[in-house]
């Protein structure tokens, strides 16, 4: 949100307009310009670029790590798990299921953010992105073997792609993700 209001001072002609959520929009039906996805659209009238990659990974509080230590992968499934809203294209959930050994999640959302807050307050062990998890000084992150990594994907009209309105969006969404490679990673 912070680049995206950089950018609308920069391009003060244009609203941005950040609509997040479980709904996918419809670009082929033209419900939204342009689409930043963790999946690939495969219609037909859509050009869909990949820009990026985002890895996840687990974070808890010191608190609840200082009353209930992680002793190994395998003592996983006795934890308090936060999680995100299964789905079949959220790969961090069905990571997060396989590596605790199909524990029953204490707490699932489909907001990031309460996550977060939920493991701020220590009230288990979360599965964040990286560059959320990395980024909160209250929380510990707990390497494990194999954490996913999901590709970003820019989704545009094919009618809309080389207009300039769009294009210079485009352009800018491209090279922000370019640059926060490291970051999205966790690196």
């Amino acid at each position: 949100a912070p680049r995206l209001a950089a950018f609308g001072r920069e391009h003060p002609s244009l609203t941005i307009e950040l609509v997040t959520g479980g709904a996918t929009l419809d670009l082929a039906r033209r419900e939204a310009d342009i689409a930043v996805r963790l999946f690939r659209s495969q219609h037909e009238s859509l050009v869909v670029r990949r820009v990026g990659e985002m890895a996840h990974g687990l974070y808890a509080s010191e608190a609840y790590l200082t009353r209930r230590p992680v002793t190994g992968a395998e003592a996983l499934s006795e934890h308090a798990i936060l999680t995100t809203t299964p789905g079949p294209t959220v790969v961090e959930a069905a990571w997060v299921e396989r590596v605790t050994s199909g524990a029953r999640p204490a707490f699932v959302s489909n907001l990031t953010i309460a996550l977060v807050e939920a493991a701020r307050a220590g009230a288990g062990i979360a599965v964040l992105p990286r560059y959320l998890g990395d980024r909160e000084p209250t929380l510990r992150r707990i390497p494990m073997e194999d954490e996913p990594r999901e590709p970003i994907w820019l989704t545009v009209h094919r009618d809309l792609a080389r207009t300039r309105r769009v294009r210079v969006v485009l352009d800018f969404l491209a090279e922000r993700f370019k640059r926060d490679s490291a970051l999205l990673l966790g690196q």
